[in-house]
């Protein structure tokens, strides 16, 4: 009865003779980061409605429709949007902008987006419009701002459409929506539920560093790690992600990604379970070498260990008829052993 505890495979129930053999694939510490999906909704925020409502700006007493949010992580604005048309022929060009709020309107203003010229707009249905900013403005966690569309010209029948959200459906509830009116704020009047202020229909989109975006995945699927470190790579994506794939798919793409130096970022777990991902090495340099029987040697000319093989270095070629470094370089290039 004892013996029924043990658990039985199909090898041991073989009726035929012979030797039997199972391969096992070991996976390292790294690989516990696919134990654990991730997703992050901070770095994008935006209202797609459904809600009636318009605004008629650009034209004297209606100016600058803006809308309050406020990201939760530390970010940077790279691209404003606002579902706009034209009404009639405006001239001159629109601007996005991000103000400082105070008191539950917006204040200073912070940053301007790139010009995009009014007669560009459509004149039937609505368009999302986007407003690029050449350097992107940082926006601190937990501090509100807003996101304003600006018309430098004023004239009563030549302006601009601006679609607004009555409903009210952005998630932070006590963001609504203003507008200037003479240099006053004031909440934009909601016609289908008076008395409630609405939301524009607007776009946020924000970049981080992907290095502090590994961190932060790494961070979310740590199963077992001391510690995490990772460089800056100064590529900057949107760190907004809303997908059911694991922290290890989302490590590895932005790993590939790479960084400013057209390098891929690489990754080590050592002995004592910190997880540290760098930058790969310059090709320029190989910190080994391989002769033409396929063996490794250090630079100092000592052979590598077959079961140490150099991961993550490049290996250049030495011991080779009518091959001279460093001057064969360019016709046999180091390689990179991944």
């Amino acid at each position: 009865m004892g013996l029924h505890a043990w658990p039985t495979s199909l090898l041991s129930s073989r009726s035929t003779p012979g030797d039997v053999y199972a391969e096992i694939t070991c996976s390292g510490w790294f690989s516990t980061l696919a134990w654990q999906s991730y997703q992050n909704l901070e770095g994008f925020y935006a209202n797609y409605g459904p809600g009636p409502g318009t605004i008629n700006f650009g034209r004297p007493n209606w100016r600058l429709p803006s809308q309050k949010f406020t990201p939760g992580v530390d970010c940077s604005v790279k691209y404003l949007y606002f579902l706009l048309r034209k009404n009639n022929s405006p001239s001159g060009s629109l601007y996005g902008r991000i103000y400082s709020s105070s008191g539950g309107s917006p204040n200073t203003i912070l940053a301007v987006s790139s010009a995009v010229s009014a007669a560009s707009l459509p004149s039937t249905g609505y368009s999302w419009v986007r407003f690029s900013f050449s350097t992107p403005y940082a926006l601190s966690a937990s501090t509100s701002y807003w996101a304003s569309v600006y018309s430098p010209s004023s004239h009563s029948t030549n302006n601009i459409m601006a679609r607004i959200d009555e409903n009210a459906c952005y998630f932070q509830d006590n963001h609504y929506a203003k507008y200037s009116d003479a240099g006053v704020w004031k909440t934009i009047p909601n016609v289908t539920s008076p008395g409630t202020y609405p939301h524009l229909f607007f776009r946020v989109l924000c970049i981080t560093d992907t290095g502090s975006q590994l961190l932060s995945i790494a961070d979310a699927g740590n199963q077992f790690f001391a510690d995490v470190t990772a460089p800056a790579s100064n590529v900057n994506t949107s760190p907004y992600l809303f997908s059911q794939n694991t922290c290890l798919d989302e490590i590895l793409s932005l790993m590939h990604l790479g960084t400013s130096n057209n390098r891929m970022i690489l990754a080590k777990v050592t002995p004592d379970l910190i997880l540290k991902f760098y930058e790969q090495p310059d090709p320029s340099l190989p910190t080994v070498f391989m002769d033409r029987n396929g063996r490794f040697y250090s630079r100092e000319n000592k052979p590598l260990a077959p079961y140490f093989p150099p991961v993550g270095q490049w290996a250049g070629l030495i011991g080779t008829d009518r091959y001279v470094m460093p001057f064969d370089q360019a016709r046999a290039p180091s390689c990179f052993v991944g």
